[in-house]
């Protein structure tokens, strides 16, 4: 394994503004190898200006990213964002959203004003046949308008050798010529051992522009999808190399708000023999993180809701559930009558009916106050939320505090 292997790297394809998929989360930037790929080298320099005061370690490339090494024609439009090595499918040119201030209009956008020839090559090709000290990707994102599937196809080996997550691009409608979409991604992906996680944005167009006061909501067109490598899919053949992944998959997976998949992750990674790691290394800043997060995790005790069949113990229960109103009513006056005479039968005996209202009354007043006070504790954070925030991870805190007070 190479000396970055700790650090988690962050490759993103299609990096024209500077920006990536994996999250500026300011006390770990240390620890990412910041990789950005674009096909047009006039835009390169100020990919480098973009990044030049974050803490990562920066690697910009010039390469144009594919399926197989080979010679083609890349298309530069009017709106760079758009330039792809796929021609715009003239079906979807009327397409629009409203960007801000403006309309933003298939058919402006995606004119192609420029042609250059690109040499491209496959990300197997760059890890696998040539001696860059760029360690390959474990977090792997891209925006190359319609090109995902072809790079993927690839990118099998290091698909299965290295890589944890994915984030990309993807269309639900072929908005470029003879490209793929999300249903191929999907079982593309799906085959190399990755699991659709969920959409971390789903963006509209609308087919018919028209004037302002007649407009509804769009279409959904495109989204940014995200995926996570399956657990047992992980490699189980060098037990250090597991270690590091579950750790670098628990930390990418916590980041994206993914808490369960990272707590798992975290678990397999104790079952393993950690002292693979020198003492006197010098350990991640997120792998300090997941150290005192596991302990916190440990001490948390395991409440859980109530399963389904426990809520409805029994099929008949069950089926209560879609019986028509009129049988419900009947059902729920049956029992109203049983308690009804009971508790008619307590008035009659009169010293014990006044007796119960008074305990009543008494264990309604001591359980509000201790209701009170119960909910000022449950709302304080957790020891979990407490790390969390203590690393500027607050989204994360802020989402496992909401789900504990709705669901508890």
């Amino acid at each position: 394994m190479k000396g970055d292997y700790k650090r988690i790297s962050a490759h993103h394809i299609g990096g024209r503004n500077g920006s990536r998929a994996f999250p500026l989360l300011k006390k770990f930037e240390k620890d990412i190898v910041n990789v950005l790929y674009d096909a047009d080298s006039n835009c390169l320099e100020h990919v480098r200006e973009v990044n030049q005061n974050r803490k990562s370690e920066l690697h910009v490339l010039p390469y144009c990213v594919g399926d197989i090494c080979k010679t083609t024609s890349f298309n530069i439009n009017y709106d760079p964002f758009t330039s792809s090595l796929y021609d715009v499918n003239p079906d979807y040119k009327s397409y629009y959203y409203f960007s801000g201030d403006h309309d933003y209009v298939l058919s402006e956008v995606t004119q192609t004003v420029e042609k250059s020839s690109v040499n491209v090559v496959s990300m197997d090709y760059i890890f696998q046949s040539t001696n860059t000290s760029i360690p390959p990707p474990d977090f792997l994102s891209m925006d190359t308008q319609g090109a995902e599937y072809e790079i993927l196809q690839g990118a099998k080996e290091t698909l299965k050798s290295n890589v944890l997550a994915i984030v990309l691009e993807a269309e639900f409608q072929p908005i470029y010529k003879g490209q793929k979409l999300f249903g191929d991604l999907v079982t593309f992906l799906s085959s190399q051992g990755f699991e659709f996680i969920r959409f971390l944005g789903i963006h509209e167009f609308t087919p018919f522009r028209a004037p302002i006061g007649l407009r509804g909501e769009g279409s959904h067109t495109f989204c940014d999808a995200l995926f996570f490598r399956r657990i047992d899919n992980l490699d189980n053949k060098d037990e250090l190399k597991r270690y590091i992944m579950l750790k670098k998959l628990a930390f990418i997976a916590i980041a994206f708000n993914q808490f369960e998949y990272g707590v798992e992750c975290l678990r397999r990674s104790r079952c393993l023999d950690s002292d693979h790691l020198s003492r006197k290394e010098d350990l991640p800043n997120y792998f300090l993180f997941l150290s005192e997060l596991q302990r916190q995790i440990e001490q948390m005790p395991a409440v859980y809701p109530p399963s389904f069949v426990s809520r409805f113990p029994s099929f008949e229960e069950s089926k209560l559930r879609f019986q028509c109103h009129a049988i419900k009513r009947k059902e729920i006056a049956k029992r109203r009558g049983v308690f009804n005479r009971i508790k008619q039968s307590l008035r009659e005996i009169g010293i014990i009916y006044a007796l119960l209202r008074e305990i009543k009354q008494f264990t309604d007043k001591v359980f509000t106050k201790v209701y009170s006070c119960g909910k000022k504790m449950f709302c304080r954070d957790t020891g979990v939320e407490n790390i969390l925030i203590k690393y500027g991870l607050k989204k994360q805190a802020q989402i496992l505090k909401k789900n504990r007070i709705i669901q508890g």
